[in-house]
């Protein structure tokens, strides 16, 4: 019975990390001229049936120019949130959380 749960939590953590990488390969495009961060979310969870988490505080007022060309969501992203000081990470299974990313983080990420 213990073999039997230890086998089960396994398989779970071991699809969690497979749903999570094929999040990462979902192709998206889409077209954000002068358009507000939150609309343009909006727009992406409407056609990609994707879950978006962040704060409204974080996005108020910032506005994006981005055409994404049918592209892995792990490099659109980096796009539709650059120069935002908003950072991203992949959830299960169809979740992506933004968030405010600390001067240092920016710093590392600048330098890569």
């Amino acid at each position: 019975m213990i073999r039997a749960l230890t086998f089960f939590a396994a398989l779970l953590l071991c699809s969690a990390g497979i749903n999570a990488q094929q999040l990462a390969k979902k192709k998206i495009a889409g077209s954000f001229k002068n358009k507000s961060l939150d609309l343009a979310l909006f727009n992406l969870k409407i056609d990609y049936r994707l879950v978006f988490d962040y704060d409204k505080a974080d996005t108020k007022g910032v506005v994006v120019n981005v055409y994404l060309s049918k592209m892995p969501l792990s490099e659109a992203m980096p796009l539709l949130l650059f120069d935002t000081g908003l950072g991203f990470s992949f959830e299960e299974p169809n979740r992506v959380t933004i968030f405010k990313q600390s001067a240092a983080t920016e710093a590392n990420t600048a330098s890569l």
